[in-house]
């Protein structure tokens, strides 16, 4: 079968389901063209549903198509968007709707797009203050391994994820999904960008070291720049 017969087919299935109330196409297929569809081979799926249940997944292949169905009722659906869960506004941020019973679900989505063009909450001062630190922190603890050059290694490629995903934080932009993290860089900061390929393509770990202290220093300058000491006071634990 083609991939677009696999997909009609189960598409069928899933709309025979009478609690199923939408069928949102999501991640890559969502913005592929009909052509493009057929050289997919993984669809993403969200399928709202009727019944209130915790959130469910389930993943399959047929015919060389991976199939990667999120399960959600509406109740749940509109206590994510309430609460700005990160990963249901993204997969909401880009889709196509290949079913749905009713109009309810329109008013829905049109909430979910208004939160995502908000963006994520602003960060207060303390929490700001806090990735400052800690990040400093990190980078001291990178600091002093430097003897070990597995460990310093190892520590340096956290603190680079570390750093880009304060990135997105400290400037209230949505944090993607990992695999989606350089792309978004590109197109929001090409300086960062660039310090960010650099990073992945130095082998001298000397070299990679000093890449990211630019980068730690690029990110954290708009906001104070690093912090290294944190006088008696709140903490935030999260």
């Amino acid at each position: 079968m083609t991939v677009d017969e696999v997909f009609g087919k189960e598409v069928k299935k899933l709309m025979g389901q009478e609690e199923v109330q939408g069928i949102l196409l999501i991640g890559a297929g969502a913005r592929a063209g009909e052509d493009e569809l057929q050289h997919l081979n993984d669809l993403d799926f969200l399928v709202i549903t009727a019944k209130s249940h915790s959130y469910e997944r389930e993943v399959y292949e047929i015919e060389n198509v991976k199939f990667d169905l999120s399960y959600i009722s509406l109740d749940l659906l509109k206590a994510g968007l309430k609460e700005k869960w990160p990963w249901l506004l993204s997969a909401l941020a880009h889709y196509k709707i290949i079913f749905k019973r009713g109009d309810e679900l329109d008013d829905i989505l049109k909430n979910a797009a208004r939160i995502y063009s908000l963006g994520p909450r602003a960060l207060e001062k303390t929490e700001i203050r806090c990735l400052r630190f800690s990040l400093y922190q990190s980078w001291v603890d990178l600091m002093n391994r430097r003897c070990d050059p597995i460990n310093s290694a190892f520590l340096a490629n956290n603190l680079f994820k570390e750093v880009l995903v304060s990135y997105f934080k400290l400037n209230n932009i949505w944090v993607p999904k990992d695999k989606k993290v350089l792309d978004s860089i590109s197109k929001t900061d090409q300086e960062l960008f660039q310090l960010c390929t650099s990073f992945l393509a130095e082998q001298a770990l000397d070299r990679k070291i000093a890449i990211l202290e630019d980068i730690l220093t690029y990110v954290l300058k708009p906001f104070g720049g690093i912090l290294e000491h944190w006088e008696r006071g709140e903490f935030p634990l999260n």
